[in-house]
């Protein structure tokens, strides 16, 4: 979970693998607008020397959208 404006956002890491090897990663938010409805955003990263850099990037973004009410 995450906290995203006034909302606590769930989160997932998918990974992707070629030949048993990880070749990306993906990290999903799943933000509330209501009981029944969500806000999805995905963001996917190669799996190199740069993805904690990547991801770090993506959750700042995330972080600083602004969420009508």
């Amino acid at each position: 979970e995450m906290k995203i404006g006034n909302k606590t956002a769930k989160t997932a890491l998918l990974t992707y693998e070629h030949n048993g090897k990880i070749t990306q990663e993906e990290l999903d938010f799943f933000i509330p607008i209501n009981d029944t409805q969500y806000y999805y955003l995905g963001g996917v990263s190669e799996k190199n020397e740069n993805i904690e850099n990547n991801f770090g990037m993506i959750i700042h973004c995330v972080k600083s959208f602004k969420l009508n009410k």
